[in-house]
């Protein structure tokens, strides 16, 4: 069910928002300007004055959804044990999106359908620098002996946000599929501590 834009938001932010969550319903090709005009309740010469067109629109979203997480990431002390770590970044990357899931299925919508969108280069190092987090946070528990040592840091990142990614659309969708429903995400993300980090810590 599609949600209303609040008055309290900025024009920007309307837009923003509104492309969001249009791209993450539809997809790119799904979704024109005329959708996020009457989704934010803007003209369309606003839409083209803040973000240009839709390439560059969405292109802004997804920058700007990949610097959120990456910020957040970035807060959390990386000297923490790696339990509590990974807790840690579950947990606010979920508060983060709690009021916006739409910002989490695109996300997870442009990571695993990278066809179904515009091929970005220079956005690379935005979508890959949350991942980059992960991993030094996971070298840097090999290094203090936390972990085994046959871990792959790399590996191991890319099978995390692969069940981020899951849970995220599961957040999303759970409205939709019964099987879903009854699905909490709070214990969800424990049970994927459990499984990611108990797994390979060092007895």
């Amino acid at each position: 069910m599609e949600r209303d834009i609040k008055d309290n938001f900025s024009v920007r932010e309307k837009i923003y928002r509104a492309a969001v969550e249009l791209f993450a319903r539809k997809g790119y090709s799904g979704t024109t300007i005329r959708n996020i005009v009457q989704k934010a309740e803007v003209t369309q010469p606003m839409v083209y004055y803040y973000y240009g067109n839709k390439e560059q629109l969405f292109t802004s979203c997804i920058k700007e959804l990949y610097n959120q997480l990456t910020t957040v990431y970035q807060k959390i002390d990386p000297e923490l044990p790696f339990d509590i770590l990974l807790k840690k970044m579950l947990i606010s990357g979920k508060e983060k999106f709690a009021d916006f899931p739409e910002g989490l299925f695109l996300m997870a919508r442009f990571a695993y359908s990278p066809d179904e969108f515009p091929r970005m280069i220079d956005i690379i190092h935005v979508f890959s620098t949350p991942l980059d987090l992960l991993i030094s946070a996971i070298q840097k528990a090999k290094n203090k002996g936390e972990i085994v040592d046959y871990v792959s840091p790399q590996l191991f990142s890319f099978a995390l946000f692969g069940t981020l990614g899951f849970l995220a659309t599961v957040h999303f969708m759970k409205d939709r599929f019964e099987i879903f429903k009854s699905m909490d995400i709070d214990v969800s993300i424990d049970e994927i501590v459990k499984l990611f980090a108990y797994g390979v810590l060092k007895k």
